[in-house]
């Protein structure tokens, strides 16, 4: 029967699922400081732009957080598909990266099309739109 059970496989598995999980944890760590920041920034009276500055900002650096997940989701899943196929292999998870890297130019691309993505985008927009009324009300 296949299984991760190759020391290699199982411990790389182990490693990228770690690490899979831990940035779920500062994805919505860095969520949770765009909603603070939004509250006590409107709170106090910032300027508006400064607020959609910080939140823009945030927005962008889960967007690339979120995008680096992915790089060890696809890990993650071809090690699932070599246990169910008994295939043997080593652990390759930077080579791949390495290997597959896009252009400067087509990693700024897949960081934004990623901030556009329903599951990382949300909060982002509601906070901007929250800043701006806030600021139309005073």
């Amino acid at each position: 029967m296949p299984s991760l059970h190759q020391p290699s496989r199982h411990v790389e598995w182990l490693a990228l699922h770690n690490s899979y999980e831990q940035a779920e944890r500062f994805s919505l760590l860095i969520k949770l400081t765009a909603v603070l920041l939004t509250a006590g920034l409107s709170l106090h009276g910032a300027h508006t732009y400064l607020t959609c500055l910080l939140v823009s900002t945030l927005w962008l650096q889960d967007a690339i957080w979120k995008t680096f997940q992915s790089r060890t989701e696809q890990r993650l899943l071809i090690i699932e598909k070599m246990a169910a196929t008994d295939e043997n292999a080593n652990p390759a998870f930077y080579s791949e990266w390495q290997r597959n890297r896009p252009s400067f130019a087509k990693l700024i691309l897949t960081y934004i099309s990623n901030a556009f993505r329903p599951t990382i985008a949300y909060p982002y927009p509601v906070l901007i739109a929250l800043a701006i009324i806030m600021a139309c009300i005073n």
